[in-house]
């Protein structure tokens, strides 16, 4: 009789609890994440901090977490191998991660991540899957439970610019320091005279021999001095066709233009060289808060409202803006690229305030040295990287200025 008291005692029990867990298990959970930074560069190591609280009074015996991180970004594990005698530990990156733990009515557990920013991009935590099991492990309820507080959430992973001087070599063969109009920045070995200093010089070219002589700040002036307006162009094409025309085959080659994109950016802006960025991408909320709007309105086939183009980045302090203004590009085409070339070439007078044009692309077509003999014609320079081996030429004309990517 006692024992089938007992019993019957204990399966009450559990029936009890099965019910309370199911009903109550997930009831008045708190989630919130967020990152150590909003901003980082690709490659870079950064935290994520996730805390869960349990504000009721019923204690969680199994609480199961799964976390999981957006493509671009990965979790940075360190492990140890219990048979490595030597101790040696290992890095494992996995975009998933799982734990289990137990909580405690009134009480709140928060975990910390070494996350690896992989690909350049904007990332936004939506949160994770809780499960919930009671004493016995009958009773499984789960939920998505979303951050209640966003403001931290978000990230925006810069590109890394790529090291064009070592992977990039000229189509021209020059051997040697030449001197050519063509280049964007001055070389402070090749001193020509001096000028003026104005506020606009940095210290560094302070001739101070000069300024002695003639009884004021004086500067070297350096070849290729002059302050040229250039215009970059973002192909967002990976081929000269594209399935379905606005659909990229080949992503890994788009990041590779935005790496490329970033460097010229990079070394163009910090010479105080008025640059804007054009390219060929669907518009979204970031971009046009980063002040990136369509090249004209009102052209015929409607190709000039689907080209975005920035505000003249000028100056070091502004390459950041650039960075992020090429983080948030998107892999979608608005309109393809040959599209795009030929309303440059029917509205030259929305381009010309560049005299030098810089098309980074993933390939070299005919049509686009056709776009470079016209465009001269027009006095304006069109200089192409072209970042694959993807091309339709045999052999590069001599007077193009074209600069390959010697590794692809």
């Amino acid at each position: 009789m006692w024992f089938f008291a007992i019993f019957v005692g204990i399966a009450l029990a559990i029936i009890l609890q099965y019910r309370t867990y199911k009903k109550r298990g997930l009831n008045d959970l708190s989630y919130s994440v967020r990152f150590s930074t909003d901003e980082a560069f690709e490659g870079d190591i950064i935290y994520m901090y996730e805390k869960i609280v349990n504000n009721k009074s019923l204690s969680l015996p199994f609480v199961r977490v799964d976390t999981e991180l957006e493509e671009g970004l990965h979790f940075t594990l360190v492990e140890q191998s219990k048979a490595d005698s030597k101790g040696r530990r290992s890095i494992k990156k996995i975009s998933r991660v799982q734990s289990i733990f137990a909580l405690r009515a009134g009480t709140e557990i928060e975990r910390r991540w070494r996350v690896s920013c992989d690909r350049r991009g904007e990332y936004n935590m939506q949160g994770s899957v809780i499960i919930i099991r009671d004493i016995v492990g009958l009773a499984q309820v789960a939920r998505r439970l979303e951050p209640e507080d966003r403001r931290d959430t978000r990230i925006t992973v810069l590109p890394m610019p790529a090291d064009i001087e070592a992977h990039y070599t000229s189509s021209m063969y020059m051997s040697g320091d030449v001197v050519s109009n063509h280049c964007f920045t001055a070389d402070p070995l090749r001193i020509c005279g001096s000028r003026e200093y104005t506020p606009y010089d940095p210290m560094n070219r302070i001739n101070w021999k000069s300024s002695a002589v003639h009884g004021r700040l004086m500067v070297n002036l350096e070849e290729k001095t002059s302050r040229h307006r250039f215009g970059l162009v973002l192909n967002m094409n990976s081929r000269t066709v594209e399935n379905k025309n606005l659909y990229i085959s080949d992503t890994e080659a788009i990041e590779r233009n935005i790496s490329v994109c970033a460097s010229i950016l990079d070394r163009i802006a910090a010479e105080d060289v008025p640059v804007r960025l054009y390219m060929n991408t669907v518009q979204n909320e970031t971009l046009s808060g980063l002040g990136m709007s369509p090249v004209s309105e009102d052209d015929g086939d409607g190709a000039g409202a689907k080209i975005l183009v920035s505000e003249p980045f000028k100056g070091k302090y502004n390459v950041i803006n650039a960075l992020r203004v090429l983080a948030s590009v998107r892999n979608e085409i608005s309109v393809p690229a040959d599209k795009m070339f030929d309303h440059i070439l029917q509205n030259v007078g929305l381009y010309r305030e560049s005299e030098h044009l810089i098309i980074v692309s993933a390939y070299l077509d005919q049509r686009m040295l056709n776009l470079h003999a016209m465009l001269k014609r027009e006095g304006i320079n069109v200089i192409f990287y072209i970042t694959t081996t993807r091309s339709d030429i045999s052999e590069f004309p001599e007077n193009v200025e074209i600069y390959y990517n010697c590794y692809f």
